[in-house]
């Protein structure tokens, strides 16, 4: 079997997990990741690793390339661009497709202090008006567009992944070092506490 003929489209962890027991049984694989970054959070895993976005006509070309039998698609549930690519390339080249998604448990969630909203915007405008201090979670990729924010940069301090390029965006968005806790999960939630309390948050945006 050649590492072309099982593809896992990743970049989470749960990629990463994946490829992991596909190692246990032996399985010759390729992990596909957008992002050096991505790339990155594959860690020692055996399989081949290969950078950089794929369009639907690239996805088509690879997978008749490699002759892939089967696609593990384990992209970020946010990903729907990716997730479509895929489904229509394995579609049209007849490639088996399974699809990986950790459960949702958003909408069994309710608390009096847990509050949902549609956009960034949202989630600013509701605690637009609070002097307290916010734990952003959501990572550096939209991180300015919580600028809108009072007294951004001395109220928000953002946990984002332990790459560069998160960094640089939590430097352009005005943070400074103090105020950027770089991080990678999963995290327990001990970890969780300590950290809202280093930043003695009353909110956290998740």
């Amino acid at each position: 079997m050649s590492h072309g003929e099982v593809l896992v489209m990743g970049g989470t962890s749960d990629a990463r997990a994946l490829c992991q027991q596909l190692d246990a049984a032996q399985v010759r694989y390729t992990l596909s990741v957008a992002t050096p970054t991505g790339q990155q959070l594959a860690g020692d895993i055996r399989g081949r690793v290969r950078c950089g976005r794929l369009e639907l006509e690239e996805m088509i070309a690879w997978l008749k390339a490699n002759r892939t039998r089967w696609v593990i698609d384990a992209s970020h549930p946010y990903a729907e661009v990716v997730s479509r690519n895929v489904q229509a390339a394995c579609e049209q080249t007849g490639v088996l497709l399974s699809r990986y998604q950790r459960p949702d448990q958003i909408d069994s969630l309710t608390h009096p202090l847990l509050h949902y909203v549609d956009s960034i915007a949202d989630a600013c405008a509701l605690i637009h008006g609070m002097g307290d201090r916010v734990l952003l979670t959501t990572g550096s990729k939209e991180l300015a567009a919580y600028s809108s924010i009072p007294d951004f940069t001395q109220r928000v301090y953002a946990r984002v992944l332990p790459m560069d390029a998160s960094l640089e965006a939590c430097r352009a968005a005005g943070l400074t070092a103090a105020h950027i806790i770089a991080m990678q999960g999963p995290f327990s939630e001990e970890m969780d506490l300590a950290t809202l309390r280093f930043a003695d948050a009353a909110w956290m945006v998740t």
